[in-house]
């Protein structure tokens, strides 16, 4: 029986841990996609209790409640933290293979230094625990090895905070904002790019399927040398009862059916043609267009697949979409994971990929598919855990 969570946490070979160990687990972190708030960590916020640090806001954790029958008053509701948290750990056990459990006790170990399992019977002691040692948000970050958060931001955002944070030298962070589109912007478009690029904006992120309205924006993100990344497929909001109690971005999404590959070619063949295309990332959400995505992407330049994302950022959603990116492009390439999260103790996950991402390549050279080349693995390793991130969005040291 191997212990739960060891230092050797899905890694299943020696070349698997030594790829980890050796290459990747020190890198520091470029999260580029993420909903965390600039102004938390200008004023260095520090959470009150452990449920203000780890469920607020957190929608994968609340979806996971809300499937085992918890009552939305401990969720999003006005119950006392403390009930909010023992009731979350009644139903944790229960979810045996969701990444959930991996990214809770992950979190509970790397931020709280505590190794118990999370279960009703151990929910106080873990409370107690957590409440005594409650780090800062940038005392997360800086233990995380944070180097780059690009954030999510409307366009018609003030990045006030954003500024301050420019002009905090004691930060060792580098946040910039991300302009989030979710169909065609009103006003002044242009001008808030312009706006968006004086004040360090590096991506443009659009939340729509609506392929005319990304043809309008994209050739201002082009214009810019900025990254499109077009998050596609999801269906927004599907309990309008839920919706109009509780509001948006609070688990009631789900997966659609998948993306319009030939309307998604015929978008990047219009913007290429034209000279307007930016480099750009595209994450389906369907996992049954990993492979479409990929060939498609080939046919374009600085145009490639993202990380799995949302519903797929598991084990075997990971496997998915690294295995489709293999078979059909060029694996090396690879822009590598982010938290896509609203909380600060989600830069676990980047670890969680990491694992998976060693133990999957290793598995090549034990096979012999591929030759126990350390000095290319560790190029590999490298490039897909921070480098290629790091040149696509202009975020290298120093630039």
């Amino acid at each position: 029986m191997t212990e739960f969570l060891s230092e050797n946490f899905l890694l299943t070979t020696d070349t698997a841990r030594k790829l980890y160990f050796d290459y990747a687990a020190e890198l520091p972190i470029i999260d580029f996609h993420c909903h965390i708030d600039p102004r938390e960590i200008y004023e260095d916020k520090r959470f009150t209790d452990l449920a203000d640090a780890w469920l607020t806001g957190d929608h994968y954790k609340w979806r996971l409640m809300r499937i085992c029958g918890v009552d939305e008053r401990f969720i999003t509701g006005d119950a006392p933290n403390y009930e909010k948290i023992q009731r979350f750990a009644e139903i944790l056990p229960r979810c045996v293979g969701n990444p959930v459990y991996h990214w809770t006790h992950l979190e509970l170990r790397r931020y709280f230094d505590c190794d118990l399992p999370l279960n009703a019977d151990t929910a106080a002691e873990i409370w107690q625990h957590c409440n005594a040692c409650m780090p800062s948000v940038r005392e997360i970050l800086e233990k995380s090895r944070v180097e780059t958060i690009i954030t999510t931001d409307t366009p018609d955002s003030d990045l006030s905070w954003h500024r301050k944070l420019a002009e905090d030298a004691p930060l060792k962070t580098r946040v910039l904002p991300g302009m989030r589109f979710d169909g065609q912007p009103s006003g002044d478009t242009a001008s808030r790019v312009a706006f968006f690029a004086d004040n360090g904006c590096r991506s443009a992120d659009i939340g729509t399927d609506d392929f005319d309205a990304i043809r309008r924006i994209a050739p201002k993100i082009a214009a810019q040398n900025w990254v499109m990344e077009l998050h596609l497929g999801a269906l927004r909001n599907v309990n309008t009862k839920i919706f109009r109690a509780v509001g948006a971005n609070t688990g009631f999404d789900a997966m659609g059916g998948g993306v319009d590959v030939r309307g998604l070619a015929k978008l990047l063949d219009d913007l290429n043609t034209a000279g307007a295309l930016p480099k750009t990332l595209i994450f389906p959400l369907n996992p049954n267009d990993n492979a479409a995505v990929n060939a498609l992407a080939g046919a374009f330049p600085n145009v490639y697949q993202g990380a799995a994302w949302w519903f797929n950022d598991s084990i075997d959603g990971m496997t998915s979409q690294l295995r489709a990116f293999a078979n059909v492009g060029v694996l090396a390439n690879f822009t590598g994971m982010l938290t896509d999260s609203r909380s600060f103790l989600s830069y676990t996950r980047h670890e969680y990929f990491r694992r998976l991402l060693c133990d999957w390549l290793g598995g090549f050279v034990e096979r012999g598919e591929y030759p126990a080349d350390f000095g290319a693995l560790r190029t590999v390793v490298r490039d897909m855990c921070h480098d290629n991130a790091a040149r696509f969005f202009g975020v290298e040291a120093g630039v």
